[in-house]
């Protein structure tokens, strides 16, 4: 049976992503600001969304991928990464047993936290406008808004944001 904890996410995360479409949530991922800072050419319509779409763009950079096939995989919070960590061999063995080699490896935490000071202000904004009351703590902890618990844990390099670029061997 399902958790109180797990009921109440899988109900949240569709209600949320049942509001996307119109703006004010496009992506749900914390974003990345890299150190030359804004380096795409976006639309105006797409600014709002500037550190999310730097991360897509960090990630889709690191290869060339016109007439291939790309598998992009999220994986939330990383808890199944996290568990795959501790719980099983080390997750770069695990990544070339699967069959892929890892062509690029980073820790990109300092990105990530740079583009959640910028974007926390914005976050903070849409939570407070579609959310009740009761629920903003909540909400940002799972959107990461600065002085969070998920923030503080970046910043205290409990939590580590890796990139990688894997190929098929």
């Amino acid at each position: 049976m399902p958790s109180f904890k797990q009921t109440f996410w899988k109900v949240w995360y569709q209600y949320i992503t049942n509001r996307i479409g119109n703006d004010p949530v496009t992506f749900l991922n914390y974003g990345y600001w890299p150190p030359e800072g804004e380096t795409l050419s976006l639309q105006t319509e797409d600014e709002s969304n500037r550190p999310a779409i730097q991360l897509y763009h960090h990630v889709a950079s690191g290869a060339y991928l016109m007439d291939k096939d790309v598998l992009e995989v999220s994986c939330g919070h990383g808890g199944g990464a996290s568990f795959v960590k501790r719980y099983h061999l080390p997750i770069d063995k695990d990544i070339a047993d699967a069959g892929f080699q890892i062509k690029s490896k980073s820790d990109i935490t300092d990105h990530v936290l740079h583009a959640l000071k910028i974007t926390s202000k914005r976050h903070r904004e849409l939570i407070h406008g579609f959310t009740p009351k009761i629920l903003y703590p909540f909400m940002e902890t799972f959107a990461a808004i600065e002085g969070s618990g998920v923030y503080n844990s970046f910043v205290n390099r409990e939590r580590i944001y890796f990139s990688y670029c894997l190929m098929k061997t």
